[in-house]
């Protein structure tokens, strides 16, 4: 089968589900994880012959909407590649701009102790381990499943961060935390059938979706866990629903944390609080 033959009939698989930009992409990362067709080697070589093991099941995996960092096992993120699965959520670009805000405050401080809500794949906490000096970092989450994939990520780039099953829901404070960073569900359950096939249908519920008579239900135990466990002057960073800025900012000042600060991510959408306890 020739390179471009197999770089088609992959877009050709995708274009059901993305548009045809990010067709492309998928299927020349997909190509070049699986088979090694590079855009290099496709760019010199398109009539080049390979005989790519598993064509079919990949195509139809691209074709159900599976993400393909779910086919292909990773995904690039913080300068780190990062292991995924089914079980965890594919973190995103604005989480990167969260992480960023953290370090560009926190950046030349030393020995913080940090704690990461809800971490998924540990890439929020590997990543502020990576930049915050000598940081004591823990990471918090309810599935084992999440966190057997945080754990092996963490193996790979943060040794030092520690894991725990918990339930941000439940948690008891614990004393003295410079940061709290959080990036809970907090999807209204309504928009799910207007969310794209390849998130809603492969990603996991538990960490995109809220109650719609309770959109921040996580949010109200972050708070509290925070208000119980901040230093005087730590902060709590937290990703939120564009459509709940305010409401976030008035539900905190009630709890105990009057200091917000909402910040708006690349798409100028405000998805971002910081709060600093008095």
């Amino acid at each position: 089968m020739l390179n471009r033959d197999i770089i088609r009939t992959l877009c050709q698989a995708a274009e059901g589900i993305y548009d045809q930009r990010e067709a492309r992409a998928i299927a020349e990362l997909a190509a070049l994880e699986l088979w090694g067709i590079s855009r290099e080697r496709l760019a010199f070589d398109p009539d080049g012959t390979s005989e790519p093991e598993g064509l079919e099941q990949v195509v139809e995996r691209i074709a159900s909407g599976e993400p393909v960092q779910y086919i292909i096992g990773h995904t690039e993120w913080c300068y780190m590649e990062l292991e995924v699965g089914t079980g965890v959520l594919i973190p995103r670009p604005e989480t990167e701009e969260l992480v960023r805000w953290i370090v560009e405050r926190n950046g030349t401080r030393s020995g913080l102790k940090v704690i990461d809500l809800g971490t998924g794949s540990g890439a929020i906490a590997i990543a502020l381990a990576r930049s915050l000096k000598e940081s004591q970092v823990s990471a918090y989450d309810i599935s084992n499943d999440a966190l057997r994939i945080a754990r092996r990520n963490g193996d790979k780039w943060a040794s030092s961060v520690e894991f725990c099953q918990g339930d941000m829901l439940s948690m008891n404070p614990i004393e003295s935390v410079d940061i709290i960073v959080s990036n809970p569900p907090y999807v209204p359950q309504s928009d799910l059938r207007t969310m794209d096939r390849n998130v809603r249908d492969w990603e996991p519920h538990g960490a995109l979706f809220v109650p719609d008579d309770d959109p921040l239900l996580f949010y109200k135990a972050i708070v509290d866990f925070a208000v119980g466990s901040l230093r005087s002057g730590g902060e709590l960073y937290c990703e939120i629903y564009e459509r709940y800025a305010d409401d976030m900012l008035r539900m905190a000042s009630e709890r105990g944390l009057p200091d917000g600060e909402v910040r708006y991510d690349m798409m100028d959408k405000p998805r971002m609080i910081r709060w600093t306890k008095r």
